[in-house]
């Protein structure tokens, strides 16, 4: 199971231990999934407190699944005239010029 050929494969420097989980370990945070989310929680978890034992479980690569590709969406609401957000909108833009002039 490869990464298909792109730019993070072709210029990363770093091996990551990928070997398959054959005993009981210990941690303190365990996240289940290496996609976006993932790997920013253990990342950020890190951060925070370097003492954390983190683990991260993953089936397959890091970024494997829509992390790790286009998941562009297609998210009518949003751009549909019944999104509330579209109707409060030029109030909010009223008011807040208002404060700024």
């Amino acid at each position: 199971m490869n990464y298909s050929d792109n730019y993070y494969t072709r210029t990363k420097s770093y091996k990551v231990d990928s070997s398959k989980l054959n005993e009981s370990i210990q941690c303190d945070v365990c996240i289940v999934g290496a996609g976006l989310t993932g790997i920013s929680t253990a990342y950020y978890l890190s951060e925070l407190d370097p003492s954390l034992k983190i683990v991260v479980l993953e089936k397959n690569k890091i970024g494997w699944g829509a992390s790790g590709r286009n998941g562009g969406q297609l998210l009518h609401g949003y751009s549909s005239d019944t999104f509330k957000g579209q109707k409060i909108y030029p109030m909010m833009k009223r008011r807040f010029y208002g404060i700024f002039q």
